[in-house]
């Protein structure tokens, strides 16, 4: 099963808010898990904020170790980020929309109530 997890997923656990998030980090090994190097920035960033860069800096080099395929969203067609533009998403969560249809994921875990909306969905994923 191929994923996308999106940062609050990982935030939520590494700082234990959400048992869930916790378990999916717990059984990543079970998953095909991707992530646009953008949502480690953001995660390490966040986290930098939230507690302290020596811990964003633990974090990031955890999740660097994880069996996650980690790819640069510059080489996504232009055209797939700005279809999700046109459709009301912001630059960074269109980014995130168009990654999860270029890799053909399953699923898309998200905090963001956003993407409920059935107008953001891509062909072949489900929100969770």
């Amino acid at each position: 099963m191929r994923i996308v997890l999106d940062s609050n997923e990982f935030i939520f656990a590494f700082m234990e808010k959400k048992t869930v998030c916790m378990k999916i980090l717990e059984n990543i090994d079970l998953f095909e898990v991707f992530m646009p190097l953008l949502i480690l920035d953001e995660i390490v960033e966040r986290l930098r904020i939230l507690v302290n860069k020596n811990f964003a800096s633990k974090i990031r080099h955890t999740v660097l170790s994880l069996s996650i395929h980690i790819l640069d969203i510059s080489t996504l067609p232009k055209n797939l980020i700005e279809k999700y533009e046109r459709k009301g998403l912001r630059t960074s969560d269109a980014a995130i929309a168009a990654f999860t249809e270029y890799i053909q994921a399953d699923y898309l875990l998200s905090e963001n109530r956003h993407f409920l909306n059935p107008s953001f969905a891509t062909d072949s994923t489900s929100l969770l």
